[in-house]
Formats: C-alpha cells, sequence, structure tokens
C-alpha cells in the first residue's frame, strides 16, 4: 500500500528536529494482509484465552521469503505462546521472540496461515469485572496494543478486513466489528458468536465486547439498523444516553453534503 505524504514548510523542518517521533515500524514491501479470522475462547474462570487466527495474504514480491507478524511474546506469566502455524494443512516452520511471529513464507502469492496460540494478555484485550462486579471482557487496542492478544500487521499502513468467532459462556453477550452472523448455543453452556467486518480497516480497530449486555433494537435509521448495547444493570439509562445522539449523528452524516 502506497503512503500519502503531504509536505509542508513547517513540517519538513518539524522532520528533521524531532525524529525521535518518526514513524519506525518495520514494514514489508510485498506484503499485504487481506482478510483475519480470529477465533478466541473466553472463560470467566481464567485470566487466558485460547485462540486461533488465520490470517490471509497477498504477497506481489517475489523476493519475500519471511512473512513477520505482531504477536506478544510470553514475559512474566502474560503474553501469548504459538503452538502450532499451518499453511494449507502442513506444517509451517516459524519463531516467536521480541513480538514478531515470523512464517516461513512458502511460494505463493496468496498465502492463508493458521496460527494457534493461547495466553494471558498484558494488555490489548481486558479481562475483569465491572463497577457492578460482573465479569467482563472489552479490548482497547489504540495505537499498537492489538498485538497484545492478536497476530495481525499491527499498524494503520496495512488494512484489512476480518471476523471474530467468540466463544464464551452462554449468559455473556459479544459485540464486535462489523455484522452479527450468527449465535450458536454449543450445548455444554457456551456460545458461540460471528461477527463480520466487510470494510478493510486498521488492526487496532479489531474490537470486541464480552458481558452480560442488554440490546435494545430501536429500528432503522436510513436504512441502517440502530441498537444500542449497555450492561444489563444501565439499560434504560444507556438507551436514553445513546439512541438520540446516534440517531442524529446517522441523520445528519447521511444527508447532503454542507458547506
Amino acid at each position: 500500500m502506497r503512503p500519502v505524504i503531504a509536505i509542508a514548510s513547517g513540517v519538513l523542518w518539524l522532520a528533521s528536529t524531532s525524529l525521535a517521533h518518526a514513524d519506525t515500524y518495520p514494514r514489508q514491501p510485498g506484503v499485504d494482509a487481506w482478510h483475519y479470522i480470529f477465533r478466541i475462547e473466553l472463560s470467566d474462570a481464567s485470566p487466558e484465552i485460547t485462540a486461533e487466527a488465520t490470517v490471509d495474504l497477498r504477497v506481489t514480491r517475489d523476493d519475500v521469503r519471511e512473512i513477520a507478524l505482531d504477536l506478544a511474546s510470553p514475559a512474566n506469566g502474560k503474553g501469548m505462546t504459538v503452538t502450532a502455524v499451518t499453511s494449507g494443512g502442513h506444517p509451517v516452520r516459524f519463531t516467536h521472540a521480541n513480538n514478531r511471529l515470523t512464517l516461513d513464507r512458502g511460494l505463493t502469492p496468496h498465502v492463508a496461515f493458521t496460527i494457534k496460540y493461547h495466553g494471558a494478555p498484558a494488555n490489548g484485550l481486558r479481562l475483569l469485572q465491572n463497577k457492578y462486579g460482573e465479569w467482563c471482557a472489552f479490548s482497547e487496542n489504540w495505537p499498537n496494543r492489538a498485538r497484545e492478544w492478536l497476530p495481525v500487521i499491527d499498524h494503520p499502513y496495512d488494512k484489512a478486513t476480518s471476523e471474530f468467532i467468540v466463544t464464551a459462556p452462554a449468559k455473556y453477550q459479544v459485540v464486535a466489528n462489523g455484522l452479527l452472523q450468527s449465535t450458536t448455543d454449543l450445548g455444554d453452556g457456551r456460545r458461540a458468536t460471528h461477527w463480520k467486518q466487510s470494510v478493510p480497516i486498521a488492526s487496532w480497530l479489531n474490537a470486541i465486547g464480552v458481558a452480560q449486555f442488554s440490546v435494545h433494537h430501536a429500528g432503522a435509521v436510513e436504512g441502517v439498523e440502530l441498537q444500542t448495547v449497555g450492561v444489563h444493570q444501565d439499560a434504560d439509562t444507556g438507551r436514553v444516553y445513546f439512541e438520540g445522539p446516534a440517531r442524529e449523528a446517522v441523520e445528519f452524516y447521511s444527508g447532503p453534503a454542507r458547506p
């Protein structure tokens, strides 16, 4: 992906005197993240997650031999431990150190890796109790904390579509990016919830929330279904607080351009 660069005299001066603030992320020319599928298992009895991610990439240069993803390495009882990586059903050699998961690319321009891992997130995904003393899980990825629990190219320069399939105890509801695809009770006290994000987004925007939510369906606004979601204790307050401003915002930005 090609960066857009704006140049002005003030910007040039700032760049020459503030190199400490330069973007030093190690980009990978010829590697383009295309689609992520995150399968996450959560339990209110454990600080760890069990996960499997499928990372779909396009490689546009023949000299690319390895592909690196950002993923927190284990340290002080936190971080992610990778147990297996496969592509097309075959094992892939990998190294995982210094928060980078490096994979052998193979020979095809389109490559998909499936990564199995587990661990306790040090950041990015918070497993905690809310103010009512109930277990919940919320992501907080900005600016580069998606790597704390998701194997991604963790920089806004490479955007991709994504899916979350989150398995959690059935008493909790799951919200995530995009459109809800399905909820499936697994018969063992757990439920799998599938969300799909069909517009490419930066990695840090991949978000989930898991709690005992109350969902209010507020009808459609400009053809878009409007819902308010909040913890069940705040159902009435949340509906009043969010529904009106959300409706007004959708109506405003769906209208004609204003001078």
